[in-house]
């Protein structure tokens, strides 16, 4: 994303007296971003981060602007943008210490964060602005920067790791898959409930081999089941099976009650509706199976 708005900057004649309407809200944020990367002092970087912790409990914060969102994330991903490309940006002989400089300071930000006391928002925002630093440098060396940055993150994720409420768009979806997917062992149980989540999303997350387990809407997951079931990837299925949990259960809809009643039929018959027998539900859902707390309200 980074990389397109440069090319838009590229195009864009700036004169000392001409005046720039902001027509595109990307562009505006890709010059503020730069104005915070390249320019601001490390100490007002940081607190425009929207994932430092909150240390008030009076009231909540106001939801963020579209806007405010990118500028955050295309100034995390600045820092890690090839040197070359930033130089007619901030044409600056010391711009290789600045970037340095931030660089150690965001480490140390995030390094020092109680990712437990984080809200499920701002997971998601980090992860976005991993994601945007990740653009352009993954993949060209275990060793670079980006590279020791999400692999602090992914060691430093709790193991529970929610976003139940928090609506994932598919480039949310994205983002926290570009964070989980680092690791090898099975570490997390992801909430995704509430989340409105796609099929096609929660398909991306459910066959990582560093989810342990997930929970979300039930019938999402029952037309995951069904998706994959007719694609005939049964290794596939057994895993998005096994790996599902609803305990504790709670019930605060009628839709809700409807939904866990397909689930149990399922357990019960032994198959997906209008699907022949499967040695994957041979011995029914380990979900219903292992469900001990039932709450309705």
């Amino acid at each position: 994303m980074i990389g397109d708005v440069a090319k838009e900057m590229e195009c864009v004649g700036i004169c000392e007296h001409e005046v720039l309407s902001w027509a595109n809200p990307f562009l505006q944020s890709y010059l503020a971003a730069v104005h915070l990367s390249l320019t601001l002092q490390s100490s007002i970087f940081k607190k425009t981060l929207s994932f430092r912790c909150e240390t008030s409990t009076k009231g909540r914060r106001r939801p963020l602007r579209e806007e405010f969102e990118l500028t955050q994330r295309f100034a995390v991903g600045l820092l890690f943008q090839n040197r070359a490309d930033l130089l007619w940006l901030h044409p600056d002989d010391n711009l290789n210490n600045i970037l340095l400089i931030k660089q150690t300071s965001l480490f140390t930000h995030i390094r020092n964060h109680k990712f437990r006391l984080l809200k499920p928002s701002q997971i998601l925002n980090l992860c976005h602005f991993i994601y945007e630093g990740s653009l352009t440098t993954f993949g060209q060396s275990a060793d670079t920067t980006t590279s020791r940055l999400a692999r602090q993150v992914f060691d430093s994720l709790p193991e529970n790791l929610t976003f139940n409420g928090v609506p994932l768009t598919p480039a949310d979806v994205h983002a926290i898959k570009n964070i989980v997917e680092y690791g090898e062992e099975q570490r997390f149980s992801l909430d995704l409930t509430d989340s409105g989540i796609q099929v096609s999303g929660l398909r991306s997350l459910v066959g990582l081999n560093t989810v342990k387990t997930y929970r979300a809407c039930i019938v999402d997951v029952i037309s995951l089941w069904e998706e994959l079931e007719k694609q005939k990837e049964d290794g596939f299925t057994c895993d998005a099976v096994t790996k599902f949990k609803i305990d504790p259960f709670k019930a605060t809809q009628v839709c809700h009650v409807e939904h866990l009643a397909k689930l149990v039929d399922i357990h019960t018959n032994k198959r997906l509706p209008e699907c022949q027998m499967s040695s994957i539900f041979a011995e029914g859902v380990a979900a219903v199976r292992d469900l001990h707390k039932l709450e309705l309200e």
